[in-house]
C-alpha cells in the first residue's frame, strides 16, 4: 500500500539553517548598521550561544560582518538581492539535502538511487535560484 506524505514533511529547514536565514533577515532590516547580537538573539527567540555559532559561520563565508568582537555587534557585508538560500546553507554547512549523491547509492535499487539524485539535484538547483531578497518584504 502507497502512502502519500505531505509536502512540507519531506523536505525541512534545520534549526540552524533556520537561524541563519532569520539572522540575515533581520540584519537586512538594519540597513547596514551594526546589531547587537545579544539583541538580535532576544528578537529572534534563539539563545545568544546558539546565534553566536551561526554569526560565526556567515561572517567566515563574508555574508555578516562582525564590527566590534567585544561588543559584538554585527551587519550584512554581503548585498542581500546577491545572496541565495544556496549561499546560507554552503556558509552554515545545513544543507536540507545531502550535496552528494554517494550517500544514496544502493546497489539492490539502482533505480531509487537514481531517483532520489535527481531529487537532490533539483532541490539545490532550486536553493541556488532562491534569493534571500525575496522574502525579505515577508518580513515586514
Amino acid at each position: 500500500m502507497r502512502q502519500t506524505l505531505p509536502a512540507r514533511r519531506l523536505l525541512a529547514l534545520s534549526p540552524e539553517m533556520t537561524l541563519a536565514i532569520k539572522s540575515v533577515l533581520a540584519l537586512s532590516a538594519e540597513e547596514g548598521q551594526p546589531a547587537k547580537m545579544n539583541e538580535l538573539a532576544q528578537a529572534l527567540g534563539a539563545s545568544e550561544e546558539k546565534l553566536r555559532e551561526v554569526l560565526d559561520r556567515l561572517c567566515r563565508a563574508g555574508i555578516v560582518r562582525n564590527h566590534a568582537p567585544d561588543a559584538q555587534t554585527v551587519s550584512l557585508s554581503a548585498p542581500l538581492e546577491t545572496l541565495t538560500l544556496a549561499d546560507i546553507a554552503e556558509a552554515t554547512g545545513q544543507w536540507v539535502v545531502s550535496a552528494s549523491c554517494k550517500d544514496d547509492r544502493d546497489a539492490s535499487s539502482p533505480g531509487l538511487s537514481r531517483a532520489l539524485c535527481l531529487v537532490r539535484e533539483g532541490v539545490l538547483d532550486g536553493l541556488a535560484k532562491m534569493r534571500v531578497a525575496s522574502y525579505a518584504d515577508a518580513t515586514a
